[in-house]
């Protein structure tokens, strides 16, 4: 009951985000972009994906290689049963 409600709240805001992107999209209407907007777009994505992607990457390593659990205080050398 809780992850369903849950569900649906989240699901609420995501589309009121999009109704607000869509309507604010159609207010400003035909706005034409130069070169640099368009330099910026694509390097800003393609820099938030590559910060995304190296972070990604930095948790799987840290996980694989046991920092987590040092961190954490538990032993390093169990194998994560209890």
């Amino acid at each position: 009951m809780r992850t369903a409600l849950v569900t649906i709240v989240l699901l609420g805001a995501l589309a009121a985000a999009v109704a607000y992107g869509i309507q604010t999209w159609l207010t400003i209407g035909n706005v034409e972009m130069g070169f640099h907007g368009i330099l910026a777009i694509v390097l800003c994505v393609v820099f938030v994906t590559g910060l995304g992607v190296g972070l990604m990457r930095l948790s799987y390593y840290s996980h694989r290689h046991g920092h987590d659990d040092r961190a954490a205080g538990a032993d390093p050398d169990a194998d994560g049963q209890d």
